[in-house]
């Protein structure tokens, strides 16, 4: 798991940075009275986010391609490559999620995300003692069950984020409706996300390696 979470943590986190874009953009629409723009952004977003998480995905599907070159043991290699691969398919929950964090922490709201970041908390360990260590007439998955409730949670996240801000009348200013992707809003993202990345990605290859990472390591 501390081999696979890092790996996973390397993704998100340089695809977070992207994302965390739509905060500053936002807030400057708010400041300056422009509350459709941020409707438009918002959903430009989604589709930003769901467009990086293809591309993340890839690395994590196909694990089994690059995990030999850390030479770690064979049956840590299945592990880790059945363990991504779960994580896979939360990345596009994830980053959904990070935009609705962004946009509501940019609108002052920043209430609505830690409220649902705490009943994903306890979701979390919920799901994790029943799918890792078995319970309720579950069996224990281990480090796979680990997965599945990381993705159950980010999902889980970012659909009650949606659904919030489709019923609360707050949002109904922002002019929020379905479009489809538009390049000149998804370039002005990028445009600031893609820097907001690298930047996220350099601090984070400076700061000291997990003691999980450095066991895993030291088996080469």
């Amino acid at each position: 798991m501390g081999l696979g979470l890092s790996v996973y943590s390397t993704v998100f986190v340089g695809l977070m940075g992207a994302t965390s874009a739509l905060n500053p953009i936002v807030a400057q629409h708010f400041g300056g009275g422009r509350l459709a723009a941020i409707g438009a952004t918002y959903v430009q977003g989604l589709w930003m986010a769901l467009f990086l998480s293809a591309l993340g995905m890839l690395p994590l599907l196909f694990a089994s391609f690059w995990l030999p070159w850390l030479h770690a043991p064979s049956e840590v290699e299945a592990h880790v490559t059945r363990y991504l691969r779960v994580l896979a398919l939360a990345l596009p929950g994830a980053l959904m999620f990070r935009a609705i964090y962004a946009v509501n922490t940019a609108v002052s709201r920043p209430h609505v995300v830690m409220a649902l970041q705490l009943v994903g908390l306890a979701l979390k360990v919920c799901l994790s003692y029943l799918l890792i260590l078995g319970g309720l007439g579950m069996p224990g998955m281990g480090a796979v069950g680990g997965a599945v409730a990381s993705a159950a949670v980010f999902w889980a996240l970012f659909l009650m984020g949606f659904a919030y801000m489709r019923r609360s009348p707050f949002y109904l200013r922002f002019a929020i409706h379905w479009a489809w992707p538009r390049w000149p809003l998804l370039r002005d993202i990028l445009q600031l996300g893609i820097p907001m990345s690298l930047s996220m990605r350099s601090s984070r290859r400076r700061s000291p390696p997990s003691r999980c990472w450095r066991r895993a390591w030291a088996r080469r």
